[in-house]
């Protein structure tokens, strides 16, 4: 039974329903997630939620924008690190461990239609931008010193990020487990350690 929430401020219930496509998504996958399910788990109207978003579309541009803040937010600590070599690693080991933790989420994210800019509103699209841009400050003040100039950084960076994205790819999709009958990986968390360190090795040797 649905009833309309006239007391629930706009934004708590623009919130409640991102969190609760994020819900259905990660458990039940982008078919599984529906205008319909989402009022009837909210106990709202249809009618109710299309006052908050135009869409499912509208809803999954949102649920990218946070996924992606997210995930920008658990990599910031590692650029803090000292050591070079020690903050590629742990950005490393954030972005997988953001992947193994939110694997349908990093699928939206990576694996469909991505989060072009263009295709957002003014609103959203400064916001990503803004993330790119400060991720990319990070980058160039953190490795510029091992790789001064600009445009090999920037090889070296694209590099990083696509042997990221492949073995993280790799591990949601369950290509690495102790019964693989190509490769099995008897522990996931030991692969996954020493990948990242073999990455940040080859990263710096190649600088």
């Amino acid at each position: 039974m649905t009833h309309e929430p006239a007391a629930v401020p706009r934004e708590e219930l623009r919130e409640a329903i991102i969190r609760t496509s994020l819900e259905l998504g990660t458990a039940y996958g982008e078919e599984g997630l529906t205008i319909r399910g989402i009022a009837s788990r909210l106990g709202i109207s249809v009618t109710v939620l299309y006052q908050h978003f135009d869409s499912k579309a509208d809803i999954l541009r949102e649920i990218r924008l946070r996924g992606l803040q997210r995930l920008i937010q658990s990599t910031l600590a590692a650029f803090e690190l000292d050591d070079l070599r020690s903050s590629i690693i742990e950005t490393s080991r954030a972005y997988v461990k953001f992947a193994c933790d939110e694997p349908w989420l990093y699928r939206l994210l990576f694996e469909g239609d991505g989060l072009p800019s263009s295709f957002l509103p003014d609103e959203q699209r400064h916001l990503v931008i803004a993330g790119e841009s400060d991720i990319r400050a990070r980058v160039l003040a953190k490795y510029g010193p091992l790789v001064p100039d600009e445009q090999r950084l920037s090889r070296l960076f694209a590099r990083w990020l696509s042997a990221l994205h492949g073995v993280s790819s790799l591990v949601i999709h369950r290509y690495f487990t102790p019964d693989h009958h190509l490769f099995p990986v008897p522990d996931l968390d030991v692969f996954i350690s020493d990948y990242v360190e073999f990455l940040a090795d080859s990263l710096m040797q190649s600088a």
